[in-house]
């Protein structure tokens, strides 16, 4: 069963600051999510899901750890907040 997708204000100025690439990353990620929400845990009224991924490019490590808010009854995923740290793979 597949879940609707929201974004937030804050959260779209942060996806709107990555590279054009991450940012497709992030939607894929997204789109995954959505369709099987058992990847994330249940609901649990106001609580925040924290989720990350991490994508490796040109050297870098982009680890993105998402904050989302999963409503089950509305069948709804909204992304909250977006924080991307950047690691060098060559020291």
């Amino acid at each position: 069963m597949s879940y609707g997708l929201g974004i937030a204000g804050d959260a779209r100025v942060d996806l709107q600051a990555m590279d054009s690439w991450l940012q497709e990353e992030f939607w894929d990620e997204l789109e995954q999510l959505a369709a099987d929400p058992s990847r994330l845990p249940s609901d649990f009224g106001t609580d925040d899901i924290s989720y990350e991924f991490k994508r490796d490019h040109g050297g870098v490590r982009h680890l993105i750890r998402l904050v989302l808010y999963r409503n089950d009854s509305s069948q709804m995923l909204i992304v909250l907040g977006i924080d991307h740290e950047k690691i060098s793979l060559h020291p």
